[in-house]
């Protein structure tokens, strides 16, 4: 993966991660396969709303990792605030071509094969992943230390697909784990 990782990641009372960060995961990423990233806390729209208007004009991102507590379809940056899957499409319009969308929401992707298809499509990235099923830290961050590192090493999707499905199928099963 050439370009670095944007993570946009729900304040700590609000993420899925209690008190753990992927930004962990990420400085790991970083000192092992010299991954570069750029790691923010958003609580609000506004700031979510920032930061992915910067995703789409930085072309030195090459992967949006989005990490916030969902629900199917959709994720939440705070108690009274969601985003939808096609807010997130609307948000792109198309702009994020050839780059990387990873939600790292559970049960985010738990929606219909057109709706994924659509979501993809709409955002112009070439790779979408996330979960389908309950995201839990610990094998999470296992999933998606192999998935990055993959992203770094191989160039098509078909590649990337199964050799991660070779290194980690317990985990893609076990988290709902989708590429698209």
């Amino acid at each position: 993966m050439s370009g670095k990782i944007l993570c946009l990641e729900g304040e700590k009372n609000n993420s899925p991660h209690g008190k753990h960060s992927v930004q962990t995961m990420l400085e790991f990423l970083q000192q092992t396969r010299g991954i570069d990233y750029e790691h923010h806390r958003v609580a609000t729209r506004a700031e979510l709303d920032h930061r992915l208007a910067e995703f789409g004009r930085l072309k030195s991102y090459t992967l949006l990792y989005l990490a916030f507590p969902g629900a199917p379809g959709r994720f939440s940056i705070s108690a009274r605030e969601e985003v939808t899957l096609e807010e997130l499409a609307e948000i792109a319009k198309g702009h994020w071509d050839k780059r990387i969308l990873h939600l790292g929401c559970g049960k985010t992707l738990k929606v219909t094969p057109k709706q994924l298809e659509a979501l993809r499509r709409s955002t112009g990235v070439s790779l979408l992943s996330g979960y389908a099923g309950t995201t839990d830290y610990f094998p999470m961050s296992i999933l998606e230390l192999s998935y990055f590192g993959l992203l770094d090493t191989y160039r098509t999707p078909a590649a990337i697909a199964k050799h991660l499905g070779e290194q980690q199928r317990y985990w893609i099963k076990t988290l709902g784990f989708k590429l698209i």
